[in-house]
C-alpha cells in the first residue's frame, strides 16, 4: 500500500518452546502522507503458555480470512511498538489490517488478542510448524473468539441490527434449550396455526417474519470466512463468541437465535404465500439452506466439545470434512492444512502427524501409514487423479471431489463387505520413500475388461437421470460376461456355473451387491431384487425404443429413410413419376416431422397450464408399459440408488473366472488383491520389474508365497464370490505387496 519510512520490524527470538506473542492493540497513529490514514499501532507481548509464576493473562483470539491471492505478498503495514519504545514497521494482509481498525474503532474489547498473522513470524518456518500443533489449545484456552466478516454493508447492518433484536427476545432465546424433538414440535405449530394466540413465540414470529432480512443473511453467509476449514476449529473450541462486521456485532448466541427464527419463518413464509413469487427470490431463498451448512457444522462440534465433551479421532475428523461426494469442499491455502485444520478438534491423546509446512506429500504419508495399520480402507480415498504428487496409495485430501467408498453407506457407518476378514499379524509398514510394503492375498489377473459403464445424462446428478442406453447395454454385458466365466475352471466362480446363483451375480453386479444386503428378499414387505431388475430391464428396453423412434421423427431425412416409399407399376411404367413421388413422399415426411415436434414442445406445456405434474403420484400405466407402483416402492428407490453409485464403474474377469467391478482407468494385466483387515478387493497394477519376471509371478500359480509384488495403487473393486471374506478363509497363501 504504502510505506511510512520506519525501520522494518524484526521479531526478537524464535518460538519454539511453549511461548505465545499477544497483541495489545494501542491508539492508531496518523500517517503523514496522504490519504492521512488510521494506521493501527499494537505492542507484542511474550507469554509463557506453561508458568511457573504470573500466569497467562485472559486474551482474545482473532479469527478472519487472510483472503490473499495466489504468491501475493502482505502491503499494509502497522507500526509495532517495541520493547524500547521506537515504533517498527510490519507488513500484513488487507484483511487484517481492516479487522485491527475496526477492533479499536469498535472498542470491542480492551483484552489482548492473538491473530496468527502477527503473532506468528510468518518467516520462520520451525515457529510456524510448533504453533500450528498449539492452535487447538490457544482457541480452547482464551476467553472469547472474535470473528471479523469484513466491511459492513447496509445488507449486513440490517441483519446485525435484526439478530441482536431477535437474540433479545426471551420466546426465542428459550426455544434454544429445549430439546430438538420438541422444538420442532413447536416450529410445525407454528406453521399449522394451531399455538394459541397469546403465545409468545407465535406473536414474535408472526411480528418480525416480514422484517426477515432475507438478502443481508444471505450476503453475510457468503462472505468468505464461512467457506475456510480453519474456522471450524477456531469458533468452535473457544468458550464464547463474537460475529462483527465494520462496527457492528452480535454474539454466537444470538446467531443460533437468528438461525432457528429463520427456520421457523422460512416455513412460516413458505406456507401463506398467495401471491406468485419470482425466481429469484426463489433460488434466493433456497440457497440460504446450503449457505448455512457451515454453520451448522459449527455449533455442532462446539456442542459434542463443550456439552458432551465428545473429541473424535483425526482421522474420522478429516473423512468428515474433506469427502464431500459432489458438494464444494470448505477452502484451505494450503494442501496440508486439510489436516493441520483440523487437529485442535481431534482426541487429545491420538495420533497426529508431524507439523511440516511446505511438504504436504511428508504429511499426507505419514498420516496415512499410521491410519493403514490399524483401518486398510483408507486405500479407498487413495482412486482419482490426484492434484498432489503422492506414492499412489496416499490418499490426496486435497483433491476436489472425494466420494464416501462403494463399500460403506455413509462416512460413520460399519462396512457393508468383509472380504479381507480380520487384520494380520504382518503389520502393514512404510519405507522412508514412502512405498507401502503389505500382505495380501491374490484373487487373479484381469483378462477382460467391460466396453460399457452406466452412464449420466446431463445435470443434475440424481438418481432418475440415467442413460438409459448405457444402462441396457451394461446389464447385457453382465450376462456375457458370466457366460464367459462360466467357460473358465476356477474354484470359486462355481457361480457362473450354478443357474440359480449365476442369477443372483448378474443382480448383484448391477449394483455391487448392496440392494442385496439392505433388503434380503426374505424380507416380504419389499418386491424381490429379481422383480426390480426385470421392471429396470424392460424400462430400459422401452425407453431406448422411444428414443429411438424420437430420433427418427424429429429427422426429415432418418423418417424419408424409413418410410422409403417403393415405386408401383406405373412409376416403373412411367419413370418420370418417380419424381413426382419423391417429391410428395419429402413434403410428407417434413409436414410428419414438422407435426411430431410440435407435438413434443406442447406436451410439457398442456401439462404445466392443466397443473399435471409429469408423473402423477397415483398415476398408473394403462398400456402396462410401466409398474408405477413398482417405481415407487422405497426398495425400488435405493436400488436405483445403489446402481446410481456404481456409474462409471466397469466388468472385469480375472483368470479364475470371476467377475466384478472395477474403477473406469482399470487395464488388462492389473491384478485384484484382498488385504486383511479390508472390506473391499483392491485393483494394483504390477510394475515393469515384476510383469518382466512372468505374467504368473505373485499370482498363487508359479510364485512362492515370499515373492513380492511390485505395484502401484489403481482404485477398490467389488468382486463377486469373494466380498464375505470367502479367500480368506479358504487358506490361500498371503503374498506381499510392494505398493509404490
Amino acid at each position: 500500500m504504502y510505506s511510512f519510512g520506519y525501520e522494518t520490524y524484526s521479531y526478537p527470538r524464535s518460538l519454539t518452546l511453549r511461548r505465545i506473542r499477544l497483541i495489545k492493540l494501542l491508539p492508531p497513529t496518523r500517517s503523514a502522507w496522504p490519504p492521512f490514514r488510521l494506521i493501527p499501532r499494537v505492542k507484542l507481548i511474550e507469554y509463557d503458555l506453561d508458568p511457573l509464576e504470573d500466569p497467562i493473562p485472559p486474551f482474545e483470539a482473532l479469527s478472519y480470512t487472510w483472503n490473499t491471492r495466489p504468491r501475493e505478498k502482505p502491503s499494509w503495514p502497522i507500526l509495532v511498538e517495541t520493547a524500547a519504545g521506537d515504533l517498527q514497521e510490519l507488513l500484513i494482509y488487507k484483511n487484517l489490517f481492516l479487522a485491527l481498525q475496526s477492533l479499536w474503532n469498535s472498542q470491542l474489547t480492551t483484552l489482548p488478542i492473538f491473530a496468527d498473522q502477527i503473532c506468528i513470524n510468518q518467516h520462520d518456518i520451525p515457529e510456524r510448524n510448533f504453533h500450528v500443533a498449539l492452535m487447538g489449545e490457544l482457541y480452547s484456552r482464551c476467553a472469547r473468539v472474535i470473528v471479523w466478516l469484513g466491511p459492513a454493508t447496509t445488507r449486513s447492518d440490517t441483519l446485525f441490527d435484526f439478530a441482536r433484536t431477535i437474540g433479545g427476545e426471551a420466546s426465542v432465546v428459550a426455544l434454544l434449550s429445549i430439546p430438538p424433538q420438541e422444538r420442532l414440535r413447536l416450529m410445525d405449530a407454528i406453521v399449522d396455526r394451531t399455538c394459541s394466540e397469546d403465545d409468545e413465540l407465535f406473536n414474535v414470529v408472526t411480528r418480525f417474519e416480514p422484517e426477515f432480512p432475507v438478502a443481508g443473511y444471505a450476503e453475510v453467509l457468503k462472505r468468505g470466512w464461512f467457506t475456510r476449514l480453519w474456522i471450524i476449529q477456531e469458533a468452535s473450541l473457544a468458550p464464547d463468541g463474537l460475529l462483527f462486521c465494520g462496527e457492528k456485532s452480535f454474539t454466537f448466541d444470538d446467531f443460533r437465535a437468528l438461525f432457528f427464527f429463520h427456520s421457523v419463518s422460512s416455513r412460516v413464509w413458505s406456507s401463506r404465500r398467495s401471491k406468485a413469487i419470482s425466481v429469484a427470490e426463489l433460488r434466493l431463498r433456497d440457497s440460504i439452506f446450503q449457505l448455512e451448512r457451515p454453520f451448522v457444522r459449527i455449533f455442532g462440534e462446539r456442542m459434542a466439545i463443550h456439552r458432551t465433551n465428545q473429541r473424535r479421532p483425526l482421522y474420522e475428523l478429516v473423512k468428515k470434512y474433506n469427502v464431500n461426494e459432489d458438494d464444494s469442499k470448505m477452502g484451505t491455502t494450503e494442501p496440508e492444512d486439510r489436516i493441520f485444520g483440523l487437529l485442535g478438534l481431534a482426541e487429545l491423546d491420538g495420533p497426529a502427524p508431524a507439523t511440516d509446512i511446505g511438504n504436504p506429500k511428508g504429511v499426507y504419508t505419514e498420516f496415512a501409514a499410521e491410519i493403514i495399520r490399524k483401518d486398510p480402507d483408507i486405500l479407498c480415498f487413495a482412486r482419482g487423479v490426484k492434484n498432489l504428487s503422492l506414492p499412489s496409495w496416499v490418499p490426496d485430501w486435497s483433491m476436489s471431489q472425494l466420494k464416501i467408498p462403494y463399500g460403506y453407506t455413509t462416512l460413520t457407518s460399519e462396512p457393508i463387505y468383509k472380504a479381507g476378514g480380520g487384520l494380520s499379524d504382518n503389520c502393514p509398514t512404510v519405507s522412508t520413500e514412502g512405498t507401502l510394503n503389505t500382505s495380501a492375498v491374490i484373487v487373479g489377473k484381469i483378462l477382460e475388461i467391460g466396453q460399457y459403464e452406466i452412464k449420466l445424462e446431463d445435470e443434475p446428478l440424481t438418481i432418475n437421470n440415467f442413460d438409459f442406453s448405457s444402462l441396457k447395454e451394461f446389464f447385457g454385458e453382465i450376462d456375457a460376461f458370466l457366460e464367459k466365466a462360466s467357460t473358465i475352471s476356477g474354484t470359486y466362480n462355481h457361480y457362473a456355473r450354478d443357474e440359480g446363483a449365476r442369477l443372483q451375480a448378474s443382480l448383484d453386479l448391477t449394483d455391487g451387491g448392496l440392494t442385496a444386503r439392505q433388503f434380503p428378499d426374505s424380507d416380504s414387505d419389499y418386491p424381490p431384487l429379481k422383480e426390480m431388475y426385470d421392471e429396470l430391464r424392460r424400462f430400459s428396453d422401452r425407453l431406448v425404443r422411444d428414443q429411438e423412434t424420437t430420433a427418427t421423427y424429429t429427422s426429415v431425412t432418418r423418417t424419408f429413410n424409413k418410410h422409403r416409399p417403393q415405386p408401383g407399376p406405373w412409376v416403373r411404367a412411367f419413370p418420370v413419376l418417380s419424381i413426382f413421388q419423391l417429391i410428395s413422399s419429402v413434403f410428407e415426411a417434413t409436414l410428419a416431422v414438422a407435426r411430431f415436434r410440435l407435438y413434443l414442445k406442447m406436451v410439457p406445456i398442456r401439462r404445466r397450464l392443466a397443473g399435471v405434474p409429469a408423473i402423477a403420484p397415483n398415476a398408473t400405466d394403462p398400456h402396462g408399459i410401466v409398474d408405477m407402483e413398482l417405481h415407487r416402492n422405497t426398495k425400488m428407490f435405493e436400488y436405483k440408488a445403489n446402481i446410481f453409485r456404481h456409474h462409471g464403474r466397469k466388468l472385469y474377469l480375472t483368470d479364475g473366472g470371476l467377475v466384478g467391478l472395477g474403477p473406469t482407468d482399470l487395464a488388462r494385466g492389473d491384478v485384484v488383491v484382498i488385504i486383511p483387515g479390508g472390506s473391499v478387493p483392491h485393483i494394483v497394477r504390477p510394475s515393469m520389474s515384476s510383469a518382466a519376471q512372468g505374467p504368473d509371478v505373485g499370482l498363487g500359480k508359479t510364485g512362492s508365497a515370499d515373492q513380492v509384488l511390485n505395484c502401484t495403487y489403481v482404485g477398490e473393486a467389488y468382486c463377486h464370490g469373494a466380498m464375505d471374506g470367502e479367500l480368506m478363509a479358504s487358506g490361500v497363501k498371503e503374498r506381499i505387496l510392494r505398493i509404490s
